[in-house]
């Protein structure tokens, strides 16, 4: 599983339209549907119910996006501990001239 994956995977159960989310990422269709089909086949359960004109959230989904929210939010968290860190870097280094 990418994180990739994760982000196709919350996007697509924001708007429920495959077509929308792969414009959005500027991935075709085929490839967004692809990877996720991939995510489903990895964790063995269906996330999504498909049909012409939109995505359904599976039953099972639901908790595949709760868990997908909280990685992503984990993620999001050591972002910004590496830019403070980079930034109390930058500070504690800085000599100003007056």
């Amino acid at each position: 599983i990418i994180l990739k994956q994760i982000n196709y995977l919350l996007t697509v159960a924001k708007t429920l339209h495959f077509k929308n989310v792969a414009d959005a990422f500027f991935i075709s269709p085929s490839t967004l549907s692809m990877a996720i089909a991939d995510l489903e086949d990895q964790l063995g359960i269906k996330i999504f119910d498909r049909d012409n004109s939109k995505a359904i959230i599976a039953q099972l989904g639901r908790t595949v996006l709760e868990k997908g929210k909280e990685i992503k939010l984990q993620i999001e968290i050591l972002e910004l501990l590496g830019i403070e860190d980079q930034v109390s870097i930058q500070i504690d280094g800085f000599d100003p001239v007056f």
